[in-house]
């Protein structure tokens, strides 16, 4: 019998006992609980499975091995003494107006997840009594039975209400208060282990000589979130023959088409190890018919950090991302400030970039980990630079038009590029702005594509035709005619596109892009 997918359980028990497929970590979590006390914090992009680690080790302590028949642990862990799970959900904590609403929904959180373990959160004493002060009580009236205290998503308020300053002092200086007794307590539990996307600097939870220990960038616990290749082939073959036949690729090349767009993700300093990202993975799996989409987007990929630092900042100039780029070491695992978080950290701490390999002892080369966040980090730049959504005109246009058409439309975007913001001052920024556009659309577009005659600016299939395109940047004195006959040139004197799908129509278009007029002025198809 082929075990069903696990795609959308995040409670462990029910996931084994409905004998759905489960990618065995726990020899991994052994190594963090084996210890008599242990206080760990994990940072991973959403969509990795936190929840799922969080309920798996919440078993363990609970049950016992009750829901581990047949798994690594099972000949690993000998303490037969089981403990109180206090588990706590902050990742819906969200959408609160204002302190007071805040305080409600944070007063929930902590009823559910202390309801849940058993035991009862205590009333107000008196009004002036805080919740903090409410839930110290609580832990020292079960400290004797030495708790283990769970937490997931603890940056999730924080994420919230990053653009309203005030509202974030308040919440901040609750929590602080919050996880200061926990430390305070942190001697009676028996295990303490919580996850976020981002460490922040100004919650002072993460100074020096803090009782937690940071396993992020730890090699040893690099793939405990995510499926290693050899995973991805040892529990999901049944479902990768059934997608290879569907999509009529052998089995290693709808294993490497998933690596191209799911794999990548690598959590250690040397890149040794990479996993591909379990939600994408398992949607793929289920719906092959539907082809290698974009699940990072809409699930993982707009998280509120990430978007409201975009709103606010000019993340770096479009054409300095979709190269290699050297990020510190210290930056990557340190702790970010809440208004000017460094962007490579940021974008790495939300899944745009990852670690690709060691530079050096203080940095490492990072970039995106492959091509579906790619494609997710093109549409957020499209909603960046565009005061208009995606024309779907456009691409449609590429995939039936003639040129004049395709012409007219790419005109019509670039107009809606608000100039004072995001001036089109260069051929790099001309050809990423519509690369962003087109691999927005869902297109595979290649960059700069190499030959050993030279380089394309870019390079696309669209339905039944093969595009080329190639750039020309007209300054004001400029002859636009004379810059139309180079870019014709280039194509065809290096065989741009030449050689690929021969089966396709090939559109092999050379643009000159006026600096003046905002616009492409001249262009033609090359022969």
């Amino acid at each position: 019998m082929v075990q069903d997918l696990p795609l959308g359980v995040q409670v462990f028990a029910e996931l084994r006992q409905a004998n759905l497929i489960y990618v065995d970590k726990t020899a991994l979590i052994y190594n963090l609980v084996k210890a008599k006390k242990g206080f760990y914090f994990l940072s991973r992009p959403r969509r990795f499975g936190k929840s799922l680690l969080l309920s798996t080790i919440e078993s363990l302590f609970r049950f016992g091995l009750r829901d581990f028949k047949g798994l690594a642990i099972e000949k690993l862990w000998t303490e037969d003494k089981t403990y109180p799970v206090i588990r706590l959900d902050f990742s819906d904590c969200i959408q609160f107006r204002d302190e007071s609403d805040f305080l409600v929904f944070f007063e929930e959180r902590l009823k559910n997840g202390i309801s849940e373990s058993g035991f009862v959160f205590p009333q107000k004493n008196n009004e002036q009594e805080t919740l903090p002060s409410r839930f110290e009580r609580f832990l020292v009236s079960v400290r004797h039975l030495n708790p283990v205290l769970l937490i997931d998503e603890y940056d999730a308020p924080f994420n919230y209400c990053l653009d309203k300053p005030e509202l974030l002092l308040k919440v901040v200086d609750t929590l602080y208060r919050f996880y200061a007794i926990i430390k305070q307590q942190s001697g009676y539990l028996r295990f303490f282990f919580m996850t976020g996307i981002c460490k922040y600097r100004e919650f002072k939870l993460f100074s020096s000589g803090t009782f937690i220990e940071d396993i992020s960038l730890d090699e040893d616990y690099s793939t405990l979130l995510g499926y290693t290749k050899d995973e991805l082939i040892h529990y999901f073959a049944p479902y990768i023959e059934k997608a290879s036949k569907i999509l009529k690729l052998s089995f290693d090349e709808c294993v490497l088409e998933m690596g191209r767009n799911y794999d990548g993700f690598s959590f250690d300093k040397k890149a040794q190890n990479h996993v591909f990202v379990p939600w994408s993975t398992l949607n793929f799996l289920k719906k092959p018919n539907e082809g290698f989409n974009n699940y990072w987007y809409e699930s993982g990929g707009q998280t509120e950090v990430l978007l409201k630092y975009i709103q606010k900042h000019a993340i770096k100039k479009p054409e300095d991302y979709g190269k290699e780029q050297l990020a510190e070491y210290d930056e990557l695992k340190s702790s970010m400030e809440f208004d000017m978080p460094n962007d490579l950290a940021l974008l790495t701490h939300t899944g745009y970039l990852t670690i690709k390999s060691k530079f050096n002892d203080g940095y490492a080369v990072v970039n995106y980990p492959n091509l579906e966040v790619s494609k997710s980090m093109a549409k957020l730049f499209a909603k960046k630079f565009f005061s208009q959504n995606l024309d779907q005109d456009l691409l449609r246009s590429f995939m039936q038009d003639e040129p004049p058409a395709i012409v007219k439309h790419l005109n019509a975007l670039l107009l809606s590029v608000p100039y004072h913001a995001h001036p089109i001052d260069s051929e790099a920024v001309l050809r990423l702005l519509i690369g962003f556009t087109l691999t927005a659309g869902g297109f595979d577009v290649n960059y700069e594509n190499v030959n050993a005659l030279g380089r394309s600016d870019l390079e696309f299939v669209c339905g039944k035709r093969y595009f080329v395109l190639e750039f020309k940047f007209a300054r004001d004195g400029d002859d636009e005619k004379l810059l139309l006959q180079k870019a014709l040139e280039q194509i065809k004197s290096r065989h741009y596109g030449e050689h690929k799908h021969p089966e396709l129509e090939h559109v092999r278009l050379a643009l000159v892009f006026s600096s003046k007029n905002k616009q492409f002025d001249e262009y033609a198809v090359s022969e």
